[in-house]
């Protein structure tokens, strides 16, 4: 629920300026009108966002100590005084001014910053339940989580990235500064040179002449395409369909987009939230708007009236196991655990596969960066070659 600051008027002709939690402007001018007040105008606070690694860390100290029978209030105290991470200890500040001036955790959370889409709600549950010592190590357990999984995702992926990149490089040096040196050995003779030395003296002139041009418009182009495509729906979602339809990608992401979906399920579940209200807070952390898309569908039949076993398998992009584990678990009433199963699962499957992927991609980019430095290396020697005259 968005914060805003707004400025109202009372009866008695007295301006008033202050904050108040709303849906919507509409919203904030009915909560006023009870009050006696005219609102005369407002704007959306949005503080910054509040990295994955410090609400992992509050998340965790605060687990912790409410735990161990601490109220908020001093919690937040000792985490604002003890905290290493000077980012933390200044959000646990911040939190505690608005629980000393009567807010609720959540209502604070939401005053300070941009959290994760679940932060608020579940402290919310647990406000509600009387059970935020067990929501806090719930979420503490998921964050974890899913920092893991981002962390497995980027090994993954380093190595290759720096191979591409060092190969690029090389390849750029080469083309820079080594073969101009050897062309000028060959101006005389350019004719009798092999086709593939000459091909490589155009590239390189090309290179020398336009490369920064053409590096500079590749940059903007992307750039260009980049934010076109944030502030396209369109766009994004056709892009995120191209994605999904690629045999091996698509594959990967439609089972890490389940990960997250069932474990925050079963997170919320557990934590007593009604199916429908999860499965809402759960599409916000989606990030393929075909995905998304195919969970408001799931949403309006789930509003039907319908299970939610046979409707989830419409979702196309999540495989047939997320199916069978959600039906199990509405067939026995332990719809949240078996969600937690079918996350696990999809994390652990998209785990081995992103590995296997990078496996095999590891020795086809060596070999091909390698197959480009070997031809350019063969087309010089051949020049060289070709002064002696050998026959």
């Amino acid at each position: 629920m968005p914060t805003f600051a707004y400025t109202a008027v009372g009866r008695d002709g007295k301006r008033v300026s202050a904050r108040e939690f709303a849906d919507d402007r509409k919203t904030l001018e009915t909560v006023l009108r009870r009050r006696h007040l005219a609102l005369q105008d407002c704007r959306e606070i949005r503080g910054s966002m509040v990295p994955l690694k410090v609400t992992v860390a509050l998340v965790a100290q605060l687990a912790q100590l409410i735990g161990s029978g601490i109220v908020i209030d001093r919690a937040l105290s000792i985490i604002g005084e003890d905290a290493e991470n000077r980012q933390v200890a200044r959000l646990a500040d911040r939190l505690r001014q608005g629980v000393k001036r009567g807010l609720t955790l959540s209502q604070a959370v939401r005053e300070v910053g941009q959290w994760d889409s679940l932060f608020a709600p579940l402290l919310r549950a647990g406000e509600a339940s009387g059970k935020m010592s067990e929501v806090l190590r719930t979420l503490e357990a998921h964050y974890e989580r899913r920092m893991r999984t981002r962390r497995a995702v980027m090994a993954s992926l380093a190595y290759p990235i720096v191979l591409i990149f060092a190969n690029l490089v090389s390849l750029i040096g080469l083309g820079l500064f080594v073969i101009p040196v050897f062309k000028g050995l060959f101006e005389d003779r350019m004719a009798t040179l092999a086709g593939s030395t000459r091909a490589v003296f155009w590239i390189s002139d090309m290179l020398a002449a336009h490369g920064a041009t053409a590096g500079a418009a590749i940059l903007a182009g992307g750039t260009m395409v980049w934010f076109g495509a944030r502030g396209s729906q369109g766009v994004r979602y056709q892009l995120d369909r191209l994605q999904l339809a690629t045999p091996i990608l698509g594959r990967l992401i439609g089972k890490l987009q389940a990960s997250g979906v069932m474990n925050v399920l079963s997170l919320l579940l557990e934590s007593g939230v009604p199916l429908v209200t999860a499965l809402e807070l759960a599409g916000q952390t989606v990030v393929s708007r075909p995905i998304q898309r195919a969970l408001g569908e799931v949403l309006k039949e789930l509003r039907r009236g319908r299970r939610f076993g046979p409707v989830i398998a419409t979702v196309a992009a999540f495989p047939r196991t997320v199916n069978r584990f959600v039906t199990v678990g509405e067939e026995t009433g332990r719809l949240g655990e078996m969600c937690g199963k079918a996350g696990r699962l999809m994390a652990d499957e998209a785990d081995t596969e992103l590995k296997s992927m990078v496996t095999v991609l590891e020795p086809i980019l060596i070999m091909v960066m390698g197959g480009v430095v070997a031809f350019v290396m063969v087309s010089m020697l051949l020049a060289v070659y070709s002064i002696s005259d050998i026959k």
